[in-house]
Order: structure tokens, then sequence, then C-alpha cells
């Protein structure tokens, strides 16, 4: 009897040790966003629901944790919040997207910022920040978006960045940047369009590559060349695919329901029929069921991520060859049906709320149709 009372006791005293580690890990994460709020002035109370006497910042509007009551997001974007940005924002260990675009907000970027190892998208664009990019940042071992663009940053690029090799999207444009723009890493795969408007010297134009005569084929060969096999690679995937985009951009022009945009890409006609596998709706119809299924399927795919209705998310030509090729298209679209998901829970979460104007603003079906898909 003895030792059952003793077994209990220690039972309920991890209870007891396991809350206390949840409470004050929800609590520190939950005092780094408050920190965030003192700093930031609110005019349209996005910040409202920010009730820093509760346990974990979960129950938060614009927050979003995992399992484990840890904050994974951050979305602010568009909220014309003014202030500046705190240290106490890289004491969120598993956040993975900040995203605190077309705001007011001034000041440096933290170097503090280089302590979310977890990133995975940096959205600081069309804000008012001054000061250096934080060689700290050069640590984000997992950071895909970069997008610090239409700030006053100054000073140089950090040579730090270019060991990021998970970068994909980077824009720096429209900034007070000065000196050589690095050529080697992550940044040899960005065009000029990433660094224009800017005092960074321009990059040498690349020499044409040399051109070594071709041994001719011999006679009666079958063997189709790169090239050839690229052209109708990408013949193959406009055949498949136009259908899906026409449809696609058709429903773009098509007056919505309700105050909130539904983007092209999220258009429930085209992915009700890629999810409940009537390929044959999306296809033409000349090709008369000579097709397989799955290569179908991702190309529709690739057709709906071209079309997303903010140029900054749609992939650059590079990247849509390399999935056409299999290399990251199952990443890259899982990534963005998550994304889906929240947006579609957080436009739904917002809908008939009093103070959802600064959301319309954020709407991208009024970008004009000759807006360039911005550099990749």
């Amino acid at each position: 009897m003895e030792r059952r009372l003793m077994m209990i006791a220690r039972f309920f005293w991890l209870v007891l040790v396991f809350d206390l580690v949840l409470r004050t890990s929800g609590n520190a994460e939950g005092d780094a966003l408050s920190a965030l709020k003192n700093s930031l002035s609110d005019p349209n109370k996005v910040l409202q629901s920010w009730d820093a006497t509760l346990v974990t910042p979960c129950t938060w509007f614009h927050v979003t944790c995992n399992s484990e009551n840890s904050v994974t997001r951050v979305d602010l974007g568009n909220a014309n919040l003014s202030g500046q940005l705190v240290t106490q924002l890289g004491q969120l260990p598993n956040l993975q997207y900040l995203e605190l675009y077309s705001n007011n907000i001034t000041g440096p970027i933290p170097e503090q910022l280089g302590n979310l190892t977890e990133l995975v998208s940096l959205d600081l664009y069309l804000n008012n920040l001054s000061g250096p990019i934080p060689s700290s940042l050069g640590r984000l071992q997992k950071l895909r978006f970069l997008r610090l663009n239409n700030n006053s940053l100054s000073g140089e690029i950090p040579r730090s960045l270019t060991a990021v090799l998970s970068l994909q999207v980077l824009d720096l444009s429209n900034t007070r940047l000065t000196g050589d723009i690095p050529v080697n890493g992550s940044f040899s795969l960005f065009t000029p369009i990433s660094f224009a408007n800017t005092n960074l010297t321009p990059l040498p134009a690349s020499p044409p590559p040399p051109i070594s005569p071709t041994p001719p084929s011999p006679a009666g060969s079958n063997r189709i060349t790169g090239a050839i096999a690229g052209g109708v690679a990408a013949g193959a995937a406009l055949l498949f695919a136009v259908p899906a985009i026409a449809l696609a951009l058709w429903r773009r022009k098509k007056p919505q329901d309700h105050f909130f945009d539904v983007p092209a890409e999220e258009d429930p006609e085209v992915k009700g029929l890629l999810k409940e596998k009537k390929l044959e709706a999306l296809v033409d119809v000349d090709l008369q069921g000579n097709y397989i299924d799955e290569e179908v399927e991702q190309l529709i795919q690739v057709a709906l991520l071209c079309t997303q209705s903010s140029p900054m998310e749609r992939p650059k030509m590079s990247e849509v060859v390399r999935m056409l090729e299999g290399d990251g298209l199952a990443e890259r679209w899982e990534e963005w049906q998550k994304e889906e998901m929240f947006r579609q829970d957080f436009s739904y979460q917002n809908y008939n709320q009093p103070n959802t104007a600064w959301l319309i603003g954020d709407s991208t079906s009024h970008i004009e149709n000759d807006y360039p898909s911005g550099p990749r």
C-alpha cells in the first residue's frame, strides 16, 4: 500500500513538472511576441487577441503552433503596423514563417533572427527597414525564401548568405545596398532582377558557352538530342497543361462572391478535378486518353504553381524545368497545399470580423497583367 502511494505521488510529481515545462516554454514564446506587440503601433487592432496572460500564444490570431504548442508561424503581412522589430523574436526556436511584409516597420533587422534555425521563409519586404542585412542570417540553413526588397537597407550583402544552400527565392531589389554581388554558392542561381534598383555593382555579363562540334549521328540512329528532348518535354507540358491554365486564368477574371479573394491557383474547380483524379476534364480531348495519369497530374500541378496570383510565389523558369524533370515538385506542391489550408482557415476566421479592411489590401487580384513575376 505504501509503495502504491509512493508511485502515485511520483506520477503526479512528473505531471506537475511536465506541465511546468510546457507553461514555461509557452510563456517564453508568448513573452517574445508580447514584446513585438508592445513595440508596434496597431491602429486596426490586428493584435487585439494577443493576451499575455494566457498560458501560450497558440490561441492568438495570426499565430500558428505545432502539436507541442510551440510557435511555427507569425502572419502579419499588410496589417498597417508601424514601429520596430524586437530582439526577442530570436526566442522562437521552432518558427518557420515570419511574415511581416507590406507594413510601415522601421529600424534595423535584429541580429537575433539568426537564431531561428528552423526558419523557412523571412518576408520583410515593403517596409521602411534600415541598416545592414545581419550576417547571422547565414546560419539559417533551412531558409528557402528571403525577401527584403523595397526597404532602405544599406551596406554590403553578407557573404555568409552564400552558404545557405537551401535558398530558392531571393529579392534584395529596391534597396540601398552597395558593393559586389556574390556569385558563388546559392547566389549563383539568382539573376540580376534579384538585385535591381540598388547601388550594387552589376554582375558581369556571362560569355556564351563554347560550342563544340557534334559528331554526325550514325545512319538509322533513333537517339534524340538533349535539345530536342527538352523541346518535346516543353511541348508536352503545354499540351497537357494549357486547358488547366486557361481555366485558372478565366476563373481569375470571374467576379468573386465574397469580400476576400479566391486566387486562381485556389480555384476549387481546377483543384477539385485534380483531387478527384478527373484528369480527362483537364486534358486536350484530341489525346483520346493516350497519356499517363501520373505525368498529367504532375504537369497540372506545375501549371497551377505557375499561375499563382502572387507573382512573387511563382516558380522561375529554371525551377519549372527541374520540376518537370521530377526534381522538387512533390516538396513544392506539399508546401503550397499546407499554405493554402492556412490561408483558407485564416480567411474563414476573419470573415465578418469588424476590422478586416486591412486584409483586402493584401489581395493580389488587382495586380496589373504586365506586372512581372519578380526575382527568383
